[in-house]
């Protein structure tokens, strides 16, 4: 060690401290959607627990979590957007110099169409004219 090299002496790294970068990236990055980044990472932490260290999120795992979800009613695009988050945490590890890989990720569940019948906004303008002036205003 006395010829300048640095050796690598890191704790195991846990969910947790995942956790705790994914959101302080959300916070740097400025994204909007705090909220829903620190929702998303307790729905993480309640299954996985704040100690699962990275080497636990296999993908048997990680399906396991999207069948738990899925029990309890929630979407495939919120499943998605979950694992996802995990994966960016576990990125963000290797980026920090806390991992030296990413776990295996399964596929992501397939997800509904988008919904149908939105007006664009111009569309929205015209009904909109039509609409206020066939209809009486009272009063």
């Amino acid at each position: 060690m006395g010829n300048g090299s640095r050796e690598r002496h890191s704790p195991a790294v846990t969910l947790d401290q995942l956790i705790k970068a994914y959101l302080q990236d959300y916070t740097l990055q400025e994204f909007r959607s705090f909220n829903t980044a620190r929702a998303r990472a307790n729905h993480l932490r309640a299954f996985f627990g704040d100690r699962c260290v990275p080497a636990a999120i296999t993908p048997e795992r990680i399906r396991e979590y999207q069948q738990t979800r899925r029990v309890q009613g929630f979407a495939s695009g919120t499943i998605n957007r979950e694992t996802s988050a995990l994966s960016r945490m576990c990125r963000l590890g290797v980026e920090l110099g806390w991992l030296d890989t990413v776990p295996t990720f399964p596929g992501r569940l397939r997800e509904s169409h988008p919904r149908q019948g939105f007006f664009e906004h111009g569309e929205y303008l015209q009904r909109e004219s039509v609409l206020t002036t066939s209809v009486p205003r009272r009063g």
